[in-house]
């Protein structure tokens, strides 16, 4: 009698988590949970250069590339942009030089079954979007003078960023300002920055994200404000217009005159130092007192 109990009482415990687990499964469907992680990925990862039918940012407008490109390319080229480009590839080859030589950088967390789940995504909301034109960046309001002296601010570090972020000028470098070496070398010069990003839709989304693999650990944990952010690409306009075509060789010039003189004028240094000393030796031996 007891035995039977606890029999029927085990069989009914399994056939409710059985049933559980099919609800689970009926609620939230493999497909449905794969969509959703692709999409929270696209935002975490692509969003910065790219949009879905909302127009050019630093990267290509990506509605409807599931059509103008095979899968196998997609795929390939989602997991690894730059050995597509090594491997001769015309139309990779094409992208970059249209995209004035950026590159795509391997996105953290890609796999196969990810670039599987992003391309189902991306035809999926190709398929959904208006097809509106996206506003012209004309039509921003300008910058003011007073945001491009706060980028200014922001970029020598004058003024810290709100969550503790590190300046600019740590790592970059920009024509005409952070004195006589220009600013660091570790990252690229930043002088034509707001002409190589297509301008201030691109770059405000690229600050709002880097994507770099440099700036977007730093940057996850410390994000720019939205001001900051406008303040910067105020600034980043401003010495683009300045400046000109101008590029960095005049930075790394200066930088290379600047350490060759520093060598010079050590070795005059050290050359004074030991000259003194083997005149003291001389006369030590002259005077008899090395007792040689």
């Amino acid at each position: 009698m007891s035995f039977n109990l606890f029999r029927q009482s085990s069989v009914a415990g399994l056939a409710f988590w059985v049933m559980a687990a099919l609800g689970t499964s009926f609620i939230h469907p493999p497909a449905a949970r794969a969509g959703q992680d692709a999409a929270a990925f696209f935002k975490q990862n692509c969003s910065a250069c790219h949009t879905i039918g909302g127009g050019k940012l630093l990267g290509p407008d990506l509605k409807g590339v599931t059509k103008a490109r095979s899968h196998e390319w997609l795929e390939k080229w989602i997991q690894n942009p730059q050995a597509v480009i090594d491997s001769g590839d015309l139309t990779a080859l094409k992208l970059k030089k249209e995209y004035n030589g950026i590159v795509m950088p391997p996105v953290p967390g890609m796999t196969p079954q990810m670039a599987e789940s992003l391309l189902n995504f991306i035809a999926e909301e190709s398929g959904e979007a208006s097809g509106a034109a996206p506003a012209a960046e004309a039509q921003a309001p300008p910058f003011t003078p007073e945001q491009v002296a706060e980028g200014k601010a922001l970029f020598l570090g004058g003024q810290q960023l709100q969550d503790g972020g590190p300046a600019c000028i740590s790592c970059h470098a920009v024509k005409s300002v952070g004195g006589a070496l220009g600013g660091g070398q570790l990252g690229p010069d930043l002088t034509q920055v707001y002409k190589r990003l297509n301008g201030r839709k691109g770059l405000e989304a690229w600050l709002s994200s880097p994507a770099s693999a440099t700036m977007k650990p730093i940057f996850n944990k410390h994000p720019l404000k939205p001001a900051e952010i406008g303040a910067l690409t105020a600034f980043f306009e401003q010495t683009s217009k300045e400046t000109g075509t101008e590029n960095a060789s005049a930075y790394r010039l200066r930088f290379t005159l600047f350490g060759l003189g520093g060598a010079a004028v050590g070795l005059v240094v050290l050359g004074l130092i030991w000259k003194r000393r083997i005149r003291g030796v001389r006369r030590a031996l002259v005077e008899g007192k090395l007792g040689i």
